[in-house]
């Protein structure tokens, strides 16, 4: 692995910085790996990258629970405007499309659910029952 990565930096001619350069194997308990030259890189248990948490365990437990927690903020946030009576419930639902949802489902075309994962579908209920204004 670290011979093809070598490999792959050479030709593009990019030199790689070993004390930066981090590692992380899903579901195995390799922690570091082993050039050829003798350097080691360390390994990791979790990193982000454009926005996702990719965990050594493989779960994307951390990464709903990191979307989840603005989301509600948001719809803490929004309170007032969604208890009102003077909105439509059109408009509402407008607000909680583009205000709530665009930040909980950020992503999530690339989550695995797993039964335990239902956070996402609370905050989901409570955002659309405080439009309907039901308590």
């Amino acid at each position: 692995m670290g011979r093809k990565l070598q490999e792959e930096y050479s030709k593009w001619d990019f030199t790689m910085n070993i004390a930066k350069t981090k590692y992380m194997s899903v579901d195995t308990d390799t922690n570091h790996l082993e050039m050829d030259n003798g350097d080691i890189i360390t390994g990791c248990t979790e990193f982000w990258y454009l926005g996702t948490i990719f965990t050594k365990g493989g779960r994307d437990t951390k990464n709903i629970r990191h979307r989840v927690t603005p989301a509600r903020k948001i719809r803490d946030a929004l309170n007032g405007v969604r208890w009102s009576k003077n909105i439509t419930g059109n408009r509402k639902k407008m607000i909680y499309n583009n205000m709530i949802k665009s930040v909980l489902i950020y992503g999530a075309e690339t989550w695995s659910l797993y039964e335990e994962d239902r956070s996402i579908n609370a905050t989901e209920m409570d955002a659309l029952s405080r439009s309907a204004r039901i308590p």
